[in-house]
């Protein structure tokens, strides 16, 4: 209660600062909590600080809303993720009641940069960056080379719950004088708060040595990857915090579409190969018709590159521009194409996800198989040879779950039988062969050939050892079955939640499996599509 009620002070005193003001009073309120955390050396130097205690991190996001936006969770995204995550439910306050800044304020805070007093320019410029304005790339980036001490900050990047799970904030009082996990009180020179504005601002982490080139490149704001990036990135986060997601995103890929449509078409095809994370969400599979198969062959021949992008970096750009352009290479290439993608792809074998793309998207130049099954040169041939000769766990998911969307019902032994020879797991979850196998077979479109093969490894007495083994081992491919088998009945025949536990216990386990297989005996058989 004590954070909502100084949420709404604050918004009402914010009615009456300048942003200077508004920016000092947070500092002062940051200090009350850093001040007195303050561990010093034996030369009473600040050696480092305590804390914070989840009171004080709560009550900082408060009087520091644009603070929010740069917490990550524990996958690198940006808040808000969850939507589970108590740290989203306090965004969602500050968004409603007291957002601060707002775009009348640019103008104030970009003065700010500039200020005589090193505690305002730091936070001016993380207050800035929020607004995502471009043109304030190169101001902020000027700041980088600025060494002052700066106001103190709550430091970790991975934005935990608090300790508070389930609960809601203002009845969270108990928990407020315990520390925050994961976070503490720093010190924060000027350089140091610009640094985090800009990956904030561009997605890129960069510094005063390489800041000054690296604007020189992309300094073309709505032809850059970075500007779509983080474009995509914050339509994705606001559709999350939104009260309809699946219409706030239809109307982003709208808007998103639009204004890719109209820049050139080099930049075009650039930001539907290269924008990653929740930018596959907003553009969906590759697809871009104003450049021809010539110009994606240069591509992939590693010609005639982008001059902006970083094909050094360790996300790895090639790779992305082959993960995102061979599955849709019948689209585009043909097959007389093939000769020189296998060229291309013995420059890169042995990564996986580049395997499975080159494999995935040479099968579609090829025609099914009309007499041998083996042939290499059909589309089953080349998947079956593929699959037998590859030895990455994730590499061969991909591919047996191509084949299980083209190859079935002949390849159906094949298939069968390969679910079951293939153990080995893959480091991601859903991505080795029996999860890819479990999870195509419930992806549209259904149809009898999905059904019959599902059947048949339900049927399988080898299907019994995995819904019975072990929970880090079984969980996911009993989990994936239960969705496929519910799929197919056309309704909740197996409520997961109820079903996994009860076979996860050896002393429920046999009871279980038996009425599990009957279930599936008697109402799996009709048709539900």
């Amino acid at each position: 209660m004590a954070a909502l009620v100084a949420l709404l002070l604050c918004s009402s005193c914010s009615w009456f600062e300048s942003p200077r003001e508004r920016i000092l009073r947070a500092i002062s309120e940051t200090e009350k909590y850093t001040v007195p955390a303050r561990i010093f050396a034996e030369d009473g130097a600040v050696l480092r600080y305590s804390g914070p205690k989840v009171g004080e991190s709560k009550q900082y996001f408060v009087v520091r809303p644009w603070s929010l936006p740069y917490c990550r969770d524990y996958f690198g995204r940006p808040n808000p993720a969850d939507p589970k995550n108590p740290d989203r439910r306090l965004s969602l306050a500050i968004s409603e009641e007291t957002v601060w800044p707002r775009k009348k304020h640019a103008a104030a805070l970009r003065k700010l940069l500039s200020d005589e007093d090193p505690k305002v320019r730091g936070v001016a410029a993380e207050a800035l960056a929020t607004l995502h304005f471009p043109e304030d790339v190169p101001r902020i980036g000027a700041l980088l080379k600025d060494e002052s001490e700066s106001a103190a900050s709550i430091m970790g990047d991975v934005f935990t719950s608090w300790g508070l799970e389930e609960q809601k904030i203002e009845d969270a009082k108990e928990e407020d004088d315990r520390f925050a996990r994961d976070k503490r009180w720093a010190s924060r020179t000027v350089s140091d708060y610009a640094e985090k504005a800009i990956k904030l601002m561009t997605d890129e982490a960069l510094d005063a040595e390489s800041f000054d080139a690296w604007w020189e490149l992309n300094h073309q704001v709505e032809t850059s990857l970075w500007y779509w990036r983080v474009r995509m990135r914050r339509d994705f986060s606001s559709a999350l915090l939104g009260k309809d997601f699946d219409r706030d995103m239809a109307v982003a890929r709208g808007r998103i579409a639009g204004g890719l449509s109209r820049l050139p078409a080099e930049a075009e095809v650039k930001i539907r190969l290269l924008a990653r994370s929740s930018g596959d969400s907003l553009l969906g599979d590759f697809v871009c018709q104003r450049v021809g198969p010539d110009r994606l062959m240069e591509l992939l021949e590693e010609e005639n590159l982008w001059q902006d992008v970083d094909w050094r970096s360790w996300s790895g750009s090639y790779d992305m521009i082959v993960r995102r352009l061979m599955p849709q290479a019948d689209l585009y290439f043909s097959e007389q194409d093939i000769p020189q993608l296998n060229r291309i792809w013995d420059r890169r074998r042995g990564k996986y996800w580049i395997d499975a793309a080159f494999v995935v998207g040479i099968s579609k130049l090829l025609k099914p198989a009309e007499e041998s099954i083996e042939n290499a040169n059909t589309r089953d041939g080349f998947l079956r040879a593929s699959l037998r000769k590859i030895d990455n766990a994730t590499a061969r998911g991909k591919i047996v779950q191509e084949f299980v969307r083209v190859g079935l019902p002949r390849n159906e032994d094949f298939l069968v039988d390969y679910f079951f020879n293939n153990t080995e797991r893959s480091r991601g979850i859903g991505h080795d062969v029996r999860s890819s196998v479990l999870i195509e077979l419930k992806e549209p479109p259904l149809h009898e050939a999905k059904r019959s093969m599902l059947l048949r490894l339900l049927n399988d007495t080898r299907f019994k050892t995995i819904w019975t083994n072990k929970p880090k081992l079984g969980t996911y491919d009993r989990l994936y079955a239960i969705e496929a088998i519910n799929v197919h009945a056309g309704k909740e025949l197996i409520d997961s939640e109820y079903w996994i536990p009860r076979l996860s216990n050896l002393n429920s386990q046999a009871t279980s499996l038996a009425e599990i297989e009957d279930l599936i005996g008697r109402e799996l058989l009709p048709l539900a599509f």
